[in-house]
């Protein structure tokens, strides 16, 4: 039985990452930032990445499926060290981390 994630934890939770098919970086389209997490990820990682990108539609039916690296067995990242900023930014406990609990049914007990 999975444990109820808190207001101040994940606690296996992984709604964050339901909904976005793929890790998001920032890789300079159009002249924009590069993010560091993108030019530190290893060679191996990126090509995989890439390679699914280019392959990637979205599910029918879903906003856009859970993220690539989301363990959905444990409901961790696969590759937690090498996430973009955004996943980085994304706050536990933030009124979007509680949006998005609610809108998958998990409801976080106060502490």
């Amino acid at each position: 039985m999975t444990k109820l994630p808190t207001i101040e934890d994940c606690g296996d939770c992984g709604v964050c990452c339901m909904h976005m098919g793929y890790p998001p970086y920032l890789r300079g389209e159009n002249g924009g930032p590069v993010e560091p997490y993108w030019t530190q990820m290893p060679a191996d990682l990126k090509s995989q990445w890439l390679a699914y990108v280019e392959s990637y539609s979205v599910p029918e039916g879903e906003l856009d499926g859970p993220c690539v690296w989301l363990d959905l067995e444990s409901r961790r990242c696969k590759h937690h060290e090498a996430r973009p900023s955004v996943c980085r930014d994304f706050r536990v406990g933030s009124k979007g981390c509680q949006d998005w609990r609610h809108a998958y049914g998990i409801v976080a007990p106060q502490t």
